[in-house]
């Protein structure tokens, strides 16, 4: 897999999870954020790999990308 993808695919999880914390209102602990984005991590690629697996290479499903990370984040918390 090329290093642009992985790059991609990298700022994707960051973005939502930064975007998920900072509008709950959540405060976790390094070693909870750490672990929280590595499930998310795990998600997400799946979701990718997923829609463009099914679809136009450069499409994703942002609405059940949001759904998905979310409800990994209430498992999580």
């Amino acid at each position: 897999m090329p290093d642009d993808d992985n790059e991609f695919r990298g700022a994707i999880v960051d973005r939502l999870f930064r975007a998920t914390l900072s509008t709950s209102g959540v405060k976790v602990s390094k070693e909870a954020r750490e672990l929280t984005a590595f499930y998310m991590k795990q998600v997400v690629l799946d979701v990718l790999r997923r829609s463009t697996a099914t679809a136009m290479d450069d499409f994703v499903d942002t609405d059940a990308l949001d759904c998905i990370v979310f409800d990994t984040l209430l498992e999580l918390t």
